[in-house]
């Protein structure tokens, strides 16, 4: 049983399906704390061939508040984001198959910030053909007073994982030894980057999962894309 465990974030970039590819179990956290400046409210997208950002602005909170506990704030209009978005890409290749999949995305009636980012995930996982299982952290049973790598293994333990896999940015977080004295092997993913068409001068690598679709066919994805990484245990 293969797990990785992620942050909720928004309209991630190819790396992050390509880590779900991999397991057979993904555990999103929603209760850890709101990182400011992360990837969890926002990301990057082609904007007249320029990287521009979609954010989702959040109501102020203190700075300990979980993710679960983070709202969207009432100034945001995502029909005025999607308007926006469909005016950039209404002439990509691949827009009239996805649209629905950006309306049920951004016009998702929801303010929690947890609840809202991880309804585009699965919308996302879905179009991208997934099967694997979804959980969100909080409803496993565990101590989830434990902290980073503990928390980590505890959560493994729980959903009986033989293999934890994370991004290879992780590889100073964890320790072989730990993960190997609790029988889970910890394996690290490198994700590979795919070269498509873009209106730009030069191609700009890792913008949001919407980028891609919009500009490759589905079928291409899944085989060219969603597998293209590499496993290894350092």
């Amino acid at each position: 049983m293969r797990v990785a465990i992620m942050q909720p974030y928004f309209l991630p970039y190819i790396g992050y399906w390509q880590l779900m590819s991999a397991v057979d179990i993904f555990v999103i956290y929603d209760n850890i704390k709101y990182t400011k400046g992360s990837w969890i409210n926002r990301n990057r997208y082609l904007l007249n061939g320029e990287p521009e950002f979609i954010t989702l602005p959040l109501r102020a909170a203190s700075d300990s508040a979980m993710i679960q506990d983070r709202t969207i704030a009432s100034s945001y209009d995502p029909h005025r984001q999607f308007a926006k978005i469909k005016q950039n890409y209404s002439h990509a290749p691949n827009w009239h198959e996805i649209e629905k999949v950006v309306v049920d995305i951004l016009l998702y009636n929801e303010l929690n910030l947890y609840t809202y980012v991880l309804n585009s995930i699965i919308q996302l996982r879905n179009y991208l053909g997934y099967n694997n299982q979804i959980l969100t952290s909080s409803y496993i049973d565990c101590d989830h007073s434990l902290k980073s790598e503990d928390r980590v293994i505890e959560i493994c333990k729980s959903l009986g994982a033989t293999d934890y896999i994370n991004n290879s940015s992780g590889q100073t977080l964890y320790s072989q030894q730990s993960f190997a004295k609790n029988n889970i092997k910890l394996q690290f993913l490198t994700a590979q980057t795919e070269f498509y068409s873009q209106p730009t001068d030069s191609f700009i690598p890792n913008l949001s999962i919407l980028d891609l679709i919009c500009m490759v066919p589905r079928p291409e994805i899944q085989d060219k894309y969603l597998h293209h990484y590499q496993l290894s245990e350092a």
